[in-house]
């Protein structure tokens, strides 16, 4: 991530080196007032079945469905030595390494780094 000024944005992206720039902004939902609210909220939210916007439709058609997942992450990775991810961690697969390892870092190895907590 990085701070330019807007007329730098052509410069960087005549680079060869520079594929894409996506602008990296803050986005904040205020949690709903009460109970009610959820209900009354889902039923109004055009996310309330987003399987056609996430493409879980041709997956359901293929039979899967996603049940008996408990919790399902696609992320950049998780740390399941982590003492609330340990005991319930069930596996997982690592796109960018094509293993069965989704953890690219350890806590020991990020310690070492010298990163501030």
């Amino acid at each position: 991530a990085m701070t330019v000024a807007g007329e730098e944005v052509h410069n960087l992206l005549a680079m060869d080196e520079v594929k894409a720039i996506y602008e990296d902004k803050q986005v904040t939902v205020d949690p709903p007032a009460s109970e009610n609210e959820v209900i009354n909220t889902k039923s109004n939210s055009p996310a309330v079945d987003s399987t056609d916007n996430i493409g879980a439709t041709k997956l359901h058609d293929e039979g899967i469905t996603g049940k008996g997942v408990k919790v399902g992450v696609i992320d950049t990775g998780i740390d399941y030595t982590h003492p609330d991810l340990k005991d319930v961690y069930k596996g997982g697969y690592d796109f960018v390494n094509n293993d069965s390892d989704p953890m690219e870092t350890t806590y020991e190895d990020w310690k070492k780094s010298g990163e501030p907590e």
